[in-house]
């Protein structure tokens, strides 16, 4: 695993915010921000006063949004990187450390979001990570990419890792989780008509999304 590339985020960042990208992803579920964030929460159903950490949360767009379709959430904004973590809104709490060592208590979390993160990092460390902070019965709802083929080193020059569906449901049942929800959602490519770099980059990856619910 190769160290996390700050300058190269940050530049990405100011890239994005810049063409008003503000869920720096790149697939597109809605016709804009707000419904592509609405189709994530519908998928996740996080429910009222929910306590919820995003995992490598970028600049909070997941937290801002998600607080308009339900103010009684609440959200822990964690991300490795000072600068995005400085943008996230301000009404939610900010954590600034790694996924593999998350510095938050155990089982304190109705649910964990990792929404387009889980491969800056060791995918296994993340889940049994999940796993500690989340309540007994929490969700962990994870946005990632799959390749059409089995290429899953296209990534690799931003070290990003992608890993099988298979591999993300023996890395859930490895560490207590079950398998509620599966789909491969369809990107409406408007991220790459805007950008069309994005297209070069992330072309021939499929979007899955995963809900895990965790036993006990």
């Amino acid at each position: 695993m190769q160290p996390f590339n700050h300058e190269a985020v940050e530049q990405s960042t100011v890239f994005m915010l810049q063409n008003e990208v503000y869920f720096l992803q790149a697939h597109r579920f809605g016709e804009d921000e707000l419904s592509h964030s609405f189709r994530l929460f519908r998928w996740a159903e996080p429910k009222h006063q929910n306590r919820i950490l995003d995992i490598g949360c970028g600049v909070g767009a997941l937290a801002s949004t998600w607080s308009r379709f339900d103010p009684t959430l609440r959200f822990t904004c964690l991300n490795i990187n000072q600068m995005q973590l400085d943008l996230c809104p301000e009404d939610c709490d900010k954590v600034l450390g790694d996924m593999h060592q998350m510095p938050v208590d155990d089982g304190i979390f109705d649910m964990a979001t990792c929404c387009f993160t889980i491969g800056h990092g060791c995918h296994a460390d993340v889940f049994s990570e999940a796993a500690r902070v989340l309540k007994p019965g929490g969700v962990f709802f994870l946005y990632d990419m799959i390749p059409d083929d089995e290429d899953y080193l296209k990534l690799e020059e931003i070290s990003y890792l992608m890993i099988s569906k298979n591999a993300f449901k023996r890395l859930a049942a490895e560490n207590g989780f079950s398998l509620d929800f599966y789909m491969e959602p369809r990107d409406n490519g408007s991220i790459v008509e805007r950008i069309p770099d994005v297209g070069k980059l992330f072309g021939g990856l499929r979007p899955v999304i995963f809900r895990f619910i965790k036993e006990g």
